[in-house]
């Protein structure tokens, strides 16, 4: 029984890192097409939730431990990845657009030169908005010359 906590405590913790490692931007996960295991992961989600969080109360309860306390400290951690993987690193949670927009010149501004930027322009008033903050956002709702805009990327 006590294989049984540590293979459902291990297979929730695994889980919870895949579902965010296949959707979001991380080193290797682009590399891959990774979309149809991710949208898999996301649809099933409960089902791998409640057996693997089955398994643990089993082998918790009916395993022959000598002291249980101990183990708070694996389940917290796999408490704290389910946390983040759910509430800050969710997609829909990451990409929140920004409540507020800060642009400034061109000579005051800490964007490097050689970085690739989004350009526009508009009664004489122009505005570059850099591709590595777009990216995370993918838009971003502004005025230029008086007028509203949403630049997408």
């Amino acid at each position: 029984m006590r294989k049984l906590f540590w293979f459902g405590l291990i297979g929730l913790l695994l889980f919870e890192i895949a579902n965010v490692y296949f959707i979001m931007p991380m080193p290797g996960s682009q590399e891959m097409n990774s979309i149809a295991t991710a949208y898999f992961l996301y649809k099933w989600r409960w089902i791998f939730r409640i057996v693997f969080g089955l398994m643990i109360v089993i082998g918790f309860f009916k395993g022959r431990w000598r002291k249980r306390g101990w183990l708070i400290v694996p389940l917290l951690l796999v408490a704290a990845v389910i946390f983040m993987a759910n509430f800050q690193m969710a997609a829909d949670h990451m990409f929140y657009q920004p409540n507020s927009l800060q642009l400034t010149a061109a000579n005051e501004n800490n964007v490097e030169p050689d970085r690739l930027v989004i350009g526009i322009t508009h009664n004489g008033e122009a505005k570059a908005y850099p591709i590595r903050f777009l990216g995370y956002h993918h838009q971003v709702r502004d005025s230029i010359g008086g007028k509203p805009v949403i630049v997408t990327y």
